[in-house]
């Protein structure tokens, strides 16, 4: 089958995961096109890079250069407006994100011609949108790359380091003040890194753009409290960041469906701890197993606890949360996914 997969954000192809961060729907992209090709569809992607290439079974195309001339299944990333970029006997649409924008004018016209099915990352997702007419579809959870299943059972506790991976304006002054006032003074010796594009860059010029500026002012207040701010970097890199870290601290996130880093870092076996003290924990209750890979803490107070606890020297905590998600939140492979795709087109 002739497959073709647009997507019009910005440039990445098959080497780019392991090069540098790149976003959880543009790895999906990458591993479900790689996946589809070995078993045997060929596969097109379209997107902003600037050079034809080849990578592991898949064409990549710039944007503007010629496309297939024809298609069995038509893949749209997001958007409904790139349905028209190419006709084909079957469409899709990955959604990634909220659902509300398929109820504007334009997209509904778009998916009143097209009839595509849509692919849901987790039941939540679905069940947020109320749809004015019954579309085909399916919940499709992405998989997770090789590099962070290569992880094997280490009785031996890594040093006392957190890890927390979330945009500045998601919840992250509450896990720095939480980490300041309450987790560090129980753990003297523990760190806090934070991966983050945007505050790394603020922290290199020292002029952070506007929205980010209360949480810079609060990294550099809390300078003694063993907090360091980093870039994120490519899959290889931060499976060994997540190998070598002994939990990660995570927000609820408003409107977030699945939470890629997250999944990343217990698939290698790093417990988390997630702030679910007012919001909704449906996307991180998808990816943590509460009790057994991690902790859904319902209030501050027991985010402190559960986190002083892991960090903790000879709890043991560390250790039942790291072995039971290296057992239990590594299965779902990208050949999986993809049998599951097939499905839904056939």
């Amino acid at each position: 089958m002739q497959v073709t997969i647009f997507d019009d954000g910005f440039s990445y192809d098959g080497r780019t995961p392991n090069e540098r961060a790149l976003g959880s729907a543009e790895k999906a992209v990458v591993g479900l096109s790689e996946a589809m090709a070995a078993r045997g569809h060929d596969v097109v992607v379209v997107n902003q890079i600037t050079e034809i290439l080849e990578i592991n079974g898949v064409t990549w195309l710039p944007w503007d250069a010629p496309r297939p001339p024809s298609q069995d299944l038509v893949f749209a990333m997001r958007k409904p407006s790139l349905l028209e970029e190419a006709e084909a006997e079957k469409c899709l649409i990955w959604l990634w994100g909220g659902c509300k924008a398929l109820d504007n004018t334009h997209n509904r016209a778009l998916l009143e011609k097209h009839r595509p099915a849509l692919i849901y990352l987790s039941e939540a997702q679905r069940l947020g949108w109320k749809s004015w007419r019954i579309f085909p579809g399916q919940v499709i959870e992405p998989a997770i790359a090789r590099v962070f299943l290569e992880q094997e059972v280490d009785d031996e506790e890594p040093s006392p380091l957190a890890v927390t991976t979330t945009h500045p304006v998601h919840g992250l002054r509450a896990i720095i003040r939480m980490w300041r006032d309450n987790i560090r003074p129980l753990c003297s010796d523990a760190e806090l890194h934070i991966y983050s594009v945007i505050l790394s860059k603020a922290m290199e010029t020292s002029q952070p753009d506007q929205n980010i500026a209360a949480v810079y002012e609060d990294i550099l207040a809390a300078k003694d409290s063993g907090i360091q701010v980093k870039r994120p970097l490519g899959d290889s890199e931060m499976a060994t960041v997540y190998r070598r870290a002994k939990v990660h601290l995570y927000p609820i996130i408003a409107n977030e469906v699945y939470c890629g880093t997250l999944a990343e870092s217990q698939a290698s076996g790093l417990p988390a701890v997630i702030n679910a003290a007012g919001g909704d924990a449906d996307a991180a209750r998808g990816r943590v197993r509460n009790g057994q890979t991690g902790y859904l803490a319902p209030d501050e107070s027991a985010f402190v606890n559960l986190t002083h606890g892991i960090l903790s020297a000879g709890s043991g905590i560390y250790r039942t949360l790291h072995r039971e998600a290296l057992a239990s939140q590594r299965q779902r492979s990208w050949e999986g996914a993809a049998i599951e795709f097939e499905a839904v087109w056939r």
